[in-house]
Order: C-alpha cells, then sequence, then structure tokens
C-alpha cells in the first residue's frame, strides 16, 4: 500500500459533499493499512438516546445521552469511546474503545469521565481511503479534548482551523498530497495561470 501518513488515532474533516453520511463529518480513523480502513464519524447525533440503548440491552446508564451515527456500516453495532481502562482496546495512549457487553457493562456501572456512544462505522478497502483523499481531507491529531469535549456542530471547523483546509481555492490539492505524501509538492512560484 502507498505511504499516505494516516494511521490510527487521526482526525479527518471530510468536505462538503452531497452524501450526507460524510459531508462536513469528522471522522476518528481506527485502523488504516494493508487490509483497508476503518474509522467512526464523531459529529452527527442520532435522535437515539444512550439511556434507551442500554435499556434494551438491560442495563442501567447514568452518563451523558447522546449516541452518535458513526457511519452507514453496521449501523446497530456499538462502539464506546473513552480515556483508556485497563481491558480495552487503544485507539492513542489518550482514548480507548469498547466494544464488548462485559466492557459496556463496566462502562454502564461507572461511566468515565470522557466518553463518546457511537452506532455504526465507515469502512474502507484496501487504498479507497487513499485515493479518496486529494478531493480535500483536512487533518488533525486525535486530541482527547476535541473528540470528547468539543461541541458536534463546533468540530468540523476546529479539525478544519488545525488542518488543512479544502474549501481554500490556491494549491488545495498540493497541499492536501504533500500533508499525506501522496505526489510531490510543486512549488508555488512554478505554478502558471493558464491565460
Amino acid at each position: 500500500m502507498a505511504k499516505t501518513g494516516l494511521q490510527p488515532g487521526v482526525l479527518l474533516a471530510m468536505p462538503a459533499s452531497s452524501d450526507l453520511t460524510l459531508s462536513r463529518a469528522v471522522l476518528l480513523l481506527i485502523r488504516h493499512g494493508d487490509q483497508g480502513s476503518f474509522g467512526l464519524v464523531l459529529n452527527h447525533p442520532s435522535i437515539m438516546k444512550t439511556s434507551e440503548l442500554f435499556d434494551s440491552l438491560r442495563l442501567s446508564w447514568r452518563g451523558e445521552d447522546v449516541v452518535f451515527r458513526g457511519g452507514p456500516v453496521s449501523a446497530e453495532k456499538g462502539w464506546v469511546l473513552h480515556e483508556p481502562i485497563a481491558g480495552t482496546v487503544s485507539i492513542t495512549s489518550q482514548i480507548g474503545m469498547s466494544t464488548t457487553i462485559e466492557q459496556l457493562r463496566a462502562i454502564a456501572t461507572t461511566p468515565p469521565a470522557r466518553f463518546k456512544m457511537v452506532l455504526g462505522s465507515i469502512d474502507w478497502a484496501p487504498g479507497q481511503l487513499a485515493r479518496a483523499l486529494p478531493r480535500g481531507v483536512a487533518r488533525a491529531d486525535a486530541d482527547p479534548a476535541l473528540v470528547f469535549e468539543t461541541a458536534p456542530e463546533l468540530l468540523w471547523d476546529r479539525v478544519q482551523a488545525i488542518g488543512v483546509e479544502p474549501a481554500d481555492p490556491h494549491g488545495i490539492g498540493a497541499r492536501i498530497r504533500r500533508l499525506f505524501g501522496l505526489a510531490p509538492a510543486i512549488p508555488r512560484a512554478t505554478m502558471r495561470r493558464p491565460r
């Protein structure tokens, strides 16, 4: 697989799109490699409440009551992002993930201070995500403050402010390709405008 500069624990802000699943979505990239890529949308709240979801599993819930739509794949599968907890999946040194019913029971009993409940995911075939990048994706490290504390309606703008801004009409493709190592950058001084 071509080197893209992507790794687990990166936030990607997708540009505006007719695909409502990804339009202005901020994704947490959880897996990226030769087998494909996997991520969760962090800023699209659903109408479902966490308490309703946990009630359906016969678990009580004492934490925040928002469930996010993580993407269209396996929309019935739940993921809980949280601060690191022993025995759970580590995405970064400051972000963990739980998926099993045993882990959900433990979290329901004592919710971590920082967590986010997500249903569904986004999956890409091998190489598919890397091919989509030149169309305009901002990238930022997965800072727990962004993942857990930034309001969903502000998250896309915050990641845009940190990363590359797809709306920039001057040199965005070159900057994205340079950022992800997809093609050599062309110095701006050598670029010529058509006459």
